[in-house]
């Protein structure tokens, strides 16, 4: 891959972190993976990602999904483990800094993830796998 191709790619990653950064932390409404049964949620505990924290810990993901979808978690000290677990299918979602969600999709050359919503300005962004048919924090 030329360098020209890697500055578009980037280029369109960073405007996806920058327009998605001020939609409010998804709300898992209807999110399921294959089984349909468990969502599996890969997450930092530190500040960058309290959307997570808060989430898990108040039980906000369990209500959203209601109780036909068990909340699994995953936790990760560094953002290239979060993104092999996904390619691995370990995990349904992550969220992760900008730096490992462009690593990813540059590894993968756009196939295996997609940036669905921005959770924190300058923080975590919301990645999935691009099988796990979710297009949207409203998925």
């Amino acid at each position: 891959m030329d360098n020209k191709s890697i500055n578009v790619i980037l280029a369109v990653v960073i405007a996806m972190t920058v327009v998605t950064a001020s939609i409010p932390t998804p709300v898992f409404s209807q999110v399921v993976n294959e089984q349909g049964k468990t969502l599996r949620i890969g997450y930092f505990p530190n500040i960058n990602h309290a959307q997570a924290v808060i989430g898990l810990g108040r039980g906000d993901f369990q209500k959203a999904l209601g109780d036909n979808v068990e909340v699994t978690t995953l936790i990760f000290n560094a953002g290239p483990a979060a993104i092999e677990a996904l390619f691995a299918n370990q995990i349904d979602v992550a969220y992760i800094g900008p730096n490992p969600a462009i690593n990813g999709y540059v590894q993968s050359n756009g196939e295996a993830l997609r940036i669905i919503s921005g959770a924190a300005s300058g923080g975590a962004v919301l990645v999935v796998r691009n099988d796990s048919g979710i297009n949207s924090p409203q998925d």
